[in-house]
């Protein structure tokens, strides 16, 4: 007898964990005090034309930015999220689906990409190294609202933490940039973004203040835009997480300025962020040991490379070490 077919679920892939929040911990969230702060990636208006590449220095592609230069870049002194883990979570049992396009799995395949490749080389100039992949997770209970606002993402991240399922921010390993994926069929309430990223912050009593750096990715049918509002939260929630490090142009940040300003990078597209030495919008796309030392502050000496790393295991390794 032929075996009857039923609704396909797909597989979880081994770099995802399925969570389940224990009862109640949203609501208690909900009662406790926190502030809402950080940058928001825009939808692109019906105008939006994307700049012509400028001519490709060092092996790197410079674009201009969206906005008319001069572009100031300046320093609040805050905190930055450098060589940081990205942990990814994706909230909602629709991301187990067969159906659901595109899948968990693509995603968390074109972000292990980006990290391992050259995408985050510029960053170094701020002051950031590389981050690491932290994992992946689905939150399958509960299931995100359709209608979700700040709130609810901030609220989401503090009850896996309280839930035990991440440490404290302050607590070993619990340093942890933080990104949420929505499934099809949810809708950022407020609306006009593509994604944002949050200093979510938690308050016990007597005087623990905690800062949880989250970013959100709002849903779309196409993992290109996926990618690239990844990557615009990603750039700033390194340079600037609490809102008062690395800035541009006033209150922007340096995915602002680049916005949509994207391209394919070893097959995933990417977008571009500002960089002040470049005079333009960046996507690294080949390791530059000239600019890695430049911006790590370091200098060579008699030995060459040897001189700052003895042996050498391999060029791109003792690139992202510095």
């Amino acid at each position: 007898m032929p075996k009857k077919r039923g609704t396909k679920k797909r597989r979880p892939i081994a770099a995802l964990r399925l969570v389940k929040l224990t009862a109640g911990r949203m609501r208690q969230r909900d009662e406790g005090p926190r502030s809402v702060r950080g940058g928001i990636v825009a939808k692109p208006s019906a105008r939006f034309v994307r700049p012509t590449p400028l001519k490709v220095r060092t092996a790197d592609s410079l674009f201009p930015p969206i906005i008319p230069v001069p572009i100031a870049v300046s320093n609040g002194g805050g905190a930055i999220g450098t060589g940081l883990p990205v942990q990814l979570i994706f909230w909602g049992n629709a991301w187990n689906q067969a159906a659901t396009s595109p899948s968990a799995g693509a995603v968390v395949s074109a972000v292990q990409n980006i990290l391992r490749g050259p995408w985050m080389s510029g960053l170094r100039q701020y002051g950031i190294g590389r981050c690491s992949f932290g994992g992946a997770i689905v939150v399958t209970t509960p299931g995100p609202p359709g209608t979700y606002n700040d709130s609810d993402v901030q609220d989401l991240v503090w009850a896996l933490i309280d839930d035990n399922k991440f440490p404290e921010p302050d607590d070993p390993g619990g340093r942890n940039l933080y990104m949420v994926f929505f499934p099809p069929g949810t809708t950022y309430g407020p609306g006009g973004i593509r994604g944002k990223h949050l200093d979510a912050t938690d308050f016990d009593l007597p005087a623990d203040k905690d800062h949880a750096w989250v970013g959100f990715v709002c849903s779309n049918p196409a993992l290109s835009q996926l990618t690239s509002t990844f990557c615009h939260e990603l750039a700033e929630m390194c340079t600037d997480p609490e809102s008062d490090a690395w800035t541009v142009t006033g209150n922007q940040e340096i995915g602002d300025v680049c916005n949509l300003v994207d391209q394919t990078l070893n097959g995933v597209t990417v977008e571009s962020y500002w960089s002040a030495e470049d005079n333009a919008c960046l996507i690294p796309t080949a390791y530059s040991v000239r600019r890695a030392l430049k911006w790590s502050g370091r200098t060579l000496g008699g030995g060459g490379l040897r001189s700052i790393q003895t042996p050498i295991p391999s060029l791109n390794t003792l690139i992202v070490s510095l």
